[in-house]
């Protein structure tokens, strides 16, 4: 009886090490508005390389992680003729599922 509790116990723990891959996404949509529509936009990572670039309104994929413990840090500047140029940054938080 003990082994078999044990080797439950065991299989569990395994099991649950894997849960935050398999529960928690590594890239999520992110839409991209302006007021009024129609700003051109561009999404630099934490290196300063431009990774998407378009006009508003526009949904883009950003990925949530820069590395091991590393949350993705983003600029997004924005552009209009007759409008203020705005830059926007954009933090990533560990998800509460990763120390599940």
């Amino acid at each position: 009886m003990k082994v078999s509790r044990f080797s439950l116990v065991l299989a569990s723990a395994i099991a649950a090490t894997g849960c935050a891959s398999i529960i928690s996404d590594n890239q999520y949509s992110v839409s991209v508005t302006s007021t009024p529509p129609g700003a051109e936009y561009s999404i630099k990572n934490r290196d300063g390389y431009v990774i998407e670039q378009g006009q508003t309104p526009s949904t883009v994929s950003l990925r949530s992680s820069a590395g091991f413990f590393t949350p993705a840090r983003y600029t997004v500047s924005l552009h209009k003729d007759g409008f203020q140029d705005r830059e926007v940054e954009l933090k990533a938080g560990i998800d509460g599922w990763y120390f599940g």
